[in-house]
């Protein structure tokens, strides 16, 4: 059965996209579960992640010679997707944004109707059927909340949201919560699972720093629950804390974009170590020991949440 699952932060610049780049990655090399990602960023950073030059080129003409849609317009237009594969890694595909969205964000016409969510959460079943898919991650926009959360609640059974250091992110993941779950009831009787929070961006010898962020996040989770609860917008819905994995800061994840050159992504390569010298090769260890954990972890979690031993 295949779980959807959304990256939601409705403060921008915490590594939504680089989370959503490790858990699709993370799942695929380590747990070699079959994923495809979902771009619904109107700034397509996650597309630019993993889509060479070459893919793009390639991905348009596909698009135009089959008439299949780039995110947004297989949502809004009832299109069928483009499903693209990563170069270099097997089992994960996407499901490319493109930049013109920008504009379409702008004009506000990229808010869809629950009707056609609900159309693309049944098309997204096909794919999943089709290419055996096990996991479907939707990076969803920040800030866009009359995207996010019609998207979110009826797309994905589970959400997960990255935190930097900052007073500012620390209190984001309560706002995030509450707004989510209060919106959330008017699109689904069945509310989405948080999974919970996933700290980014910490160098590796900030260790008390990363404790004590842990635990002013973890209350701010429980506080907003808690109320949650006490005002009866929720039930006794499970939920996750805070991860125990930490995606370090990392020059790899600093510079995802990719060159003219590459004929895989950027950090596809660094994954396989094709690029040499020692502070390469440090960094390359740490991303695979952080990306792996993560996959581990976010399938205990599952499980866990989910009542499943």
């Amino acid at each position: 059965m295949t779980v959807f699952i959304g990256v939601v932060a409705f403060k921008g610049g915490v590594g939504k996209t680089t989370l959503t780049t490790c858990l699709g990655l993370g799942l695929s090399t380590s747990s070699r579960r079959s994923v495809l990602l979902v771009d619904f960023d109107p700034q397509a950073n996650l597309t630019e992640a993993l889509l060479t030059q070459d893919n793009m080129v390639d991905a348009y003409r596909r698009s135009e010679s089959y008439n299949l849609a780039f995110s947004y317009e297989a949502l809004l237009q009832g299109r069928e997707p483009l499903v693209y594969p990563i170069s270099g890694v097997d089992n994960l595909y996407i499901i490319p944004s493109h930049p013109k969205y920008m504009l379409w964000a702008a004009q506000r016409v990229l808010e869809p109707t629950q009707d056609k969510i609900q159309l693309f959460r049944g098309t997204l079943g096909s794919i999943a059927e089709r290419f055996n898919v096990d996991y479907i991650i939707v990076d969803l926009p920040p800030q866009m909340y009359g995207i996010v959360v019609p998207i979110a609640s009826v797309i994905t059974d589970y959400i997960v949201s990255p935190v930097i250091k900052g007073a500012f992110s620390i209190e984001s993941v309560e706002y995030l919560i509450e707004t989510y779950y209060n919106v959330a009831r008017s699109y689904t009787k069945k509310p989405t699972i948080f999974l919970g929070a996933v700290l980014m961006k910490f160098s590796t010898i900030e260790t008390s720093l990363i404790g004590n962020v842990k635990m002013a996040v973890q209350k701010r989770v429980k506080s907003a629950f808690d109320r949650l609860r006490s005002l009866g917008i929720i039930g006794d819905v499970r939920h996750g804390g805070v991860f125990d994995t930490v995606i370090h800061y990392n020059r790899i994840l600093t510079k995802l974009r990719n060159m003219p050159w590459t004929r895989e992504p950027y950090i596809v390569r660094h994954l396989h170590g094709r690029f040499g010298g020692e502070r390469s090769r440090r960094d390359q260890k740490l991303l695979v020991s952080d990306i792996n954990s993560l996959a581990r972890e976010f399938e205990a979690r599952i499980r866990e949440v989910s009542g499943v031993e």
